[in-house]
């Protein structure tokens, strides 16, 4: 199995999240990476557990670090 990037954002920078994931579409198309992100959860799915195991499982982290990322949630 191709190594996961977890792909962390604030949903207000999901732009920028899409971006990076059609850039690295490329490489998981040709089975080199796997990609995830919060987009990819079911709907009606527990949440928590999905993002607890993607963070397990990937090797990479991509943090998009933006100022609403970094912004305490009101």
């Amino acid at each position: 199995m191709p190594p996961t990037i977890f792909i962390s954002y604030s949903q207000s920078d999901a732009r920028w999240k899409d971006r990076l994931a059609l850039f690295l579409g490329v490489f998981q198309r040709e089975g080199l990476l796997r990609v995830w992100h919060d987009g990819l959860i079911r709907a009606g799915a527990d949440w928590l557990p999905e993002i607890e195991s993607a963070m397990a499982e990937a090797r990479v982290a991509i943090l998009l670090v933006s100022a609403r990322f970094r912004a305490p949630a009101a």
